[in-house]
């Protein structure tokens, strides 16, 4: 039988070609007869005449379906809820992008070069999400620089152009290993221009946290930084960390004369000596021991916290942990504008403090007479945080009846919960935690 052109609404067979000649033999053992026979044939050329057809119109078939899904789907788009978000509400709520998580312990910043999330992604979307994405200064204003063994110059300074004149956060983080690795990272000269072009834009500078390497290699970092000096207009908070050795640092005068500094930390590895800041603005001073270090040894000597307290007239906000010993004098430390105190003590053993028994005592006189001194002069605390090694209730009660105005009060003793109940019963703390 020959084949036909037929229209495509004539591709399938009709209801009466497809009924089959010899119904009463289908599923039986019946052979045909020569009649029956002819008729099965006729019908079998007849469809595999039609499959031909259709295996031959199967391909413009598909590509018309596929251009017809094509137009479907554009024009769908066109209805999305998302098209009717204007640029700046999409700006908004890329800007509240918290970007990708670090397990840094000591700058909680996100991960901003990860292409696989914060800015860089919104760029990959589609055309009118990278818009959006590059329109949003704040979205990059925040660089988190960790010196490696690959240059970011170009990253860093299309985060700086994207970001215009908005405040920058910038972190300049040195993750390097002890000995000739930290110098390895130092001399590479792409790691250098990286924070020179940093400094830069010091004058857009609103937070920067430094956690450098010992002093055997922070020269070159302050070297590099030092374009940053009289440029810190807009700078409200100072962090710098050193993250491994046994040199403490006094830092250089790049940061003096910022008139918006306000908020101070350092760690163990940072003398307290000559900081060049304006003293009198400073109302959130943080002075920690380092992040991984558990050993007493690592915590600053209480004389160096009560040096540095000393120093902060307006203080209103301050978290120390430090060591004392028994020849530890605050008794002439006086903070009137202090709200908030955190203050967490280890202590060191000496053969000179014993008790009536002949052993050590660790509960010297320090917090017995002096800190309920110190607290009672801060007219203004309302939140106050106590962690010790060790104590006994009576001195904890003690200390809170210098502190009447504290309506915040958390505890974190070595001591049993007897003998304390009654401070977490106290009526006039809104919150007590223990």
């Amino acid at each position: 039988m020959a084949q036909t052109l037929r229209s495509v609404s004539d591709v399938q067979l009709s209801s009466d070609e497809c009924i089959s000649p010899v119904p009463e033999l289908l599923g039986t053992n019946t052979v045909p007869s020569s009649t029956e026979a002819d008729a099965i044939k006729h019908l079998l050329i007849d469809i595999d005449n039609e499959l031909d057809y259709l295996e031959s119109i199967l391909p413009k078939q598909t590509a018309r379906r596929d251009r017809l899904t094509s137009v479907a789907d554009s024009h769908r788009a066109l209805l999305s809820p998302a098209r009717r978000v204007y640029p700046e509400i999409l700006s908004e709520i890329f800007s509240w992008s918290p970007g990708a998580p670090t397990q840094d312990p000591c700058a909680k910043l996100p991960e901003n070069f990860d292409p696989h999330d914060g800015p860089l992604l919104f760029t990959q979307i589609c055309r009118s999400w990278r818009q959006a994405a590059i329109a949003t200064p704040s979205l990059w204003s925040t660089i988190r620089f960790v010196l490696g063994r690959r240059s970011k110059v170009k990253l860093i300074d299309m985060w700086l152009e994207r970001s215009r004149d908005s405040d920058l956060t910038i972190a300049i983080l040195d993750r390097s290993s002890p000995g000739c690795e930290v110098i390895a990272l130092r001399d590479l000269p792409f790691n250098a221009e990286a924070i020179r072009l940093l400094a830069s834009q010091a004058h857009r500078w609103k937070s920067i946290f430094l956690h450098l390497p010992p002093q055997v290699s922070c020269e070159a970092y302050w070297d590099a930084l030092s374009g940053a000096k009289g440029n810190i207009g807009r700078l409200q908070q100072l962090s710098v960390h050193v993250t491994i050795g046994q040199m403490r640092l006094t830092m250089p005068g790049i940061f003096t004369g910022g008139p918006l500094l306000t908020s101070l930390t350092l760690n163990h590895r940072i003398s307290g000596d000559a900081l060049p800041i304006d003293e009198s603005r400073i109302t959130n001073f943080s002075y920690q021991n380092s992040a991984l270090a558990a050993s007493t040894s690592h915590f600053v000597p209480i004389a160096e916290c009560i040096k540095a307290i000393r120093r902060f007239p307006n203080l209103k906000d301050c978290d120390i942990k430090c060591k004392i010993h028994p020849i530890t004098n605050i008794t002439d430390v006086t903070m009137s504008k202090l709200a908030h105190l955190h203050i967490k003590v280890c202590y060191e053993d000496t053969p000179a403090s014993t008790s009536d028994t002949g052993s050590p005592d660790r509960r010297f006189r320090f917090h017995r007479e002096e800190l309920p001194g110190l607290i009672s002069r801060c007219l203004r605390l309302t939140t106050l945080v106590l962690a010790f090694a060790s104590a006994q209730p009576q001195e904890l009660i003690e200390i809170l009846r210098k502190a009447p105005n504290v309506k915040h009060l958390a505890t974190h003793y070595g001591i049993a919960d007897r003998g304390i109940a009654q401070v977490g019963d106290d009526t006039r703390y809104s919150a007590y935690e223990h």
